[in-house]
């Protein structure tokens, strides 16, 4: 039977011993795979492998005299 396990950084990344749960086929009812629980190590690595993957950028501002202007948040009050 196939494990679904976690897709890191290009590779499948699987821990011994993880929980499944059994991924059901909807038309038979019969278990078709298992599917790998994350854990506390999968989280940190795989949120490392974001950040390693996201481009260094400055803050975002607008030049002085652009006419550009930071958008404000969707929930600011709206006055009349």
């Amino acid at each position: 039977m196939r494990t679904i396990s976690h897709f890191i950084n290009g590779q499948s990344v699987t821990r011994p011993g993880a929980i499944t749960s059994p991924v059901y086929d909807p038309n038979t009812g019969q278990v078709q795979a298992l599917l790998e629980h994350g854990d506390a190590a999968i989280l940190a690595e795989t949120v490392a492998a974001a950040k390693a993957a996201q481009p260094a950028r400055p803050p975002r501002s607008q030049p002085p005299g652009s006419g550009l202007t930071t958008p404000k948040p969707a929930n600011a009050a709206i006055s009349a």
